[in-house]
C-alpha cells in the first residue's frame, strides 16, 4: 500500500503543512488514527480522498470549519461540480468563432496554393523540363 508523506499529501493538495494537520487531527478524531513512522502521520489513497473532498468543502464555504467538513465528508458529501461562470462560457465561445474563422482563412489559403501549383507544373510541361509530376 502506498502512503503520502504529510509533505507530498501537502503539495498535492495546496495546502501548508500546518493546515494539513488540522484536518489530520480532524480525521483523528472522527475517524481514528492514521498510521505513522518516526517522522510523523502517514496518508493512504483514502484518507487523502477524504481530506481533499474536506478541503475543497470548506474552499468552496459548504462547511463552516475543518471538523465540519471532515465529518461531512465521512459522511459521504461529496461537493457538488463547481458550476461554470456564463463569462467563461462566452470567453470559450468567442475563442471558438475566432478559431472557426482562422481555419476558414487557412483552408482557403491552401486551396489558392493548391490552384498556383498546378499552374507551375503546367507551366514546367509547356517549358518542356518534363520534371514535371
Amino acid at each position: 500500500m502506498d502512503f503520502y508523506t504529510p509533505n507530498a499529501l501537502a503539495r498535492k493538495l495546496g495546502l501548508s503543512t500546518a493546515q494539513l494537520r488540522k484536518y489530520a487531527a480532524a480525521y483523528e478524531a472522527l475517524a481514528g488514527p492514521l498510521p505513522r513512522n518516526n517522522r510523523g502521520r502517514l496518508y493512504d489513497r483514502d484518507a487523502a480522498r477524504l481530506i481533499e473532498t474536506a478541503r475543497e468543502l470548506v474552499r468552496r464555504r459548504l462547511a463552516e470549519d475543518v471538523p465540519a467538513a471532515v465529518r461531512r465528508a465521512l459522511e459521504g458529501t461529496e461537493p457538488p461540480p463547481e458550476e461554470v461562470a456564463d463569462d467563461a462560457v462566452s470567453a470559450l465561445v468567442e475563442e471558438l468563432r475566432v478559431t472557426k474563422q482562422r481555419l476558414m482563412n487557412l483552408e482557403r489559403v491552401l486551396v489558392e496554393i493548391k490552384y498556383e501549383l498546378r499552374g507551375l507544373r503546367a507551366d514546367l510541361r509547356r517549358a518542356g523540363t518534363g520534371k514535371a509530376r
